[in-house]
């Protein structure tokens, strides 16, 4: 049978350069000023590891969060996914997944955000100095919690 994260990701259509879905944009805008207060570099959107953290938040809508293990939903281990999504030769990859119980709006993604904000390492993946590259997902369906994954790489 075949994996929902492996159809998605291979059957992607290539998508723009840039976040086109205001709940991606909202959270790259958020990680990237959380990064210049920092006085860290800005990440530049990388579109296989916006397509990655697809296919893994809908993953996590079909299948559900899976603790303790979000990151590899459906048996697909995270390295594995993003590097199916196209983001290969890479030295260093990072994730981050979120959860929230409330209705997707930009208030949860707002919230989603903090809430990884407040946690050690998942703050440290946010302002890592050894990634340049990121890509995010923030999705709901129904009635599922909303989910986010943020991926980070450099290459």
């Amino acid at each position: 049978m075949e994996k929902i994260s492996e159809r998605k990701i291979e059957k992607a259509a290539p998508a723009p350069m840039a976040a086109t879905d205001p709940y991606q944009q909202q959270m790259f805008t958020l990680v990237n000023n959380l990064r210049r207060q920092k006085r860290r570099a800005a990440l530049k959107w990388n579109n296989n590891l916006a397509n990655a953290a697809s296919g893994h938040v809908q993953d996590l809508i079909t299948y559900g969060w899976n603790s303790p293990e979000p990151h590899n939903v459906n048996n697909v281990d995270w390295v594995k996914r993003i590097e199916r999504a196209g983001y290969t030769q890479w030295y260093s990859l990072r994730e981050n997944a979120a959860m929230n119980s409330a209705k997707l709006s930009p208030a949860t993604v707002t919230a989603m955000f903090q809430q990884l904000c407040n946690s050690p390492p998942h703050l440290a993946n946010m302002l890592a100095k050894d990634v340049r590259d990121f890509g995010t997902a923030v999705a709901q369906s129904g009635n599922t919690p909303s989910y986010c994954i943020q991926d980070f790489g450099a290459r």
